[in-house]
């Protein structure tokens, strides 16, 4: 008897501790629909765009990401707007997530999105295979607006996978910090990975400074995550090295939970093994903070520079080998 009490405790424990999180999600969930709205009336005023026109998102995400993190990636703010554009009756009582009602906004039609969302609630589906449905809803879209309305089941939707050309390692920008006091003789320099770095005015000669950047390091493998997730040790020059976690760019590979999933990790873990060599480009975040990557790797090994001239592109490899599919 004592021992179905505590079980049945035990069980209670459980359900309390569900019933905290589903609150706190759903919580979540309203905060962001409420900053979308808060960023779409400021939107509407005359003097802030004026000042900001375009550029306002991308000021709003570098303030809020120095206060809270990388939560407020501009891709994340961009999708608050647009949470709050797309649901603007938004009832706090849904049971969807946040990654859940991200993966759904890139469907146009509201009919299919609501008829997606009310199915992800019924049948409990992870944000993962959301995207893989809406990524089907957008192809349909697609191809009968290219037919007239007729199916062309098999015909392409998104270009083929190719690594960006034109990299060049030690890519970067000037950071853009007004009321930062840099000595002189020195330039405040924007690394990536929110790493801001003030180097002495003759080592821009070492790194590549653009405009718009697209982040290129050398760095070591720390290990695989899953199949399109892994963690790198990067190189960004002035002998600061960081860790970070890297989504691979234009692919998604099965959940761990499947076998699909851990066939994926395997493919990715014998491609990558931990301390291997590569070469990272980088220019954003997807909505967990991770940043979004293209991955290049010699295997008998390399300088960085041969890896980034005649590398494997892993991104390619793996959708190749039918371990992931092809994702925008």
């Amino acid at each position: 008897m004592g021992k179905e009490l505590a079980q049945g405790k035990y069980r209670r424990l459980v359900d309390d501790i569900s019933a905290i999180y589903e609150e706190l999600r759903r919580q979540m969930v309203a905060a962001y629909w409420k900053i979308g709205q808060r960023i779409v009336e400021v939107e509407q005023d005359g003097e802030v765009r004026a000042e900001y026109g375009a550029g306002l998102l991308q000021k709003i995400s570098d303030d809020l990401v120095r206060r809270y993190g990388r939560g407020f990636s501009v891709d994340n703010v961009q999708n608050m707007r647009r949470f709050y554009l797309t649901h603007p009756n938004y009832e706090t009582s849904r049971k969807l997530g946040w990654s859940q009602y991200v993966a759904l906004l890139s469907v146009e039609d509201e009919s299919e999105r609501q008829a997606l969302e009310g199915r992800a609630e019924q049948e409990d589906l992870s944000s993962r295979e959301l995207r893989r449905l809406a990524a089907e809803v957008v192809e349909k879209e697609r191809t009968e607006g290219e037919t007239g309305g007729k199916s062309t089941r098999g015909s392409s939707v998104l270009p083929e996978l190719k690594v960006p050309s034109g990299l060049v390692l030690g890519t970067c920008r000037k950071a853009d910090a007004p009321g930062v006091a840099v000595p002189a003789g020195q330039v405040l320099l924007d690394l990536g990975f929110y790493v801001n770095l003030a180097v002495a005015q003759k080592s821009l000669a070492n790194v590549a400074v653009s405009d718009k950047p697209a982040y290129t390091y050398a760095g070591v493998v720390g290990r695989v995550v899953d199949g399109d997730t892994l963690t790198v040790f990067l190189k960004l020059g002035f002998g600061v090295v960081v860790e970070e976690r890297l989504r691979l760019r234009g692919i998604d590979a099965p959940e761990m939970s499947t076998a699909a999933g851990v066939a994926a990790k395997a493919f990715l873990s014998a491609l990558l093994t931990a301390g291997s060599g590569v070469v990272v480009r980088t220019h954003q975040t997807d909505i967990y903070g991770r940043f979004v990557a293209d991955v290049l790797f010699l295997p008998d090994g390399g300088t960085p520079q041969e890896t980034l001239s005649r590398g494997v592109y892993v991104n390619a490899e793996i959708l190749a080998a039918g371990h992931a599919v092809r994702m925008k």
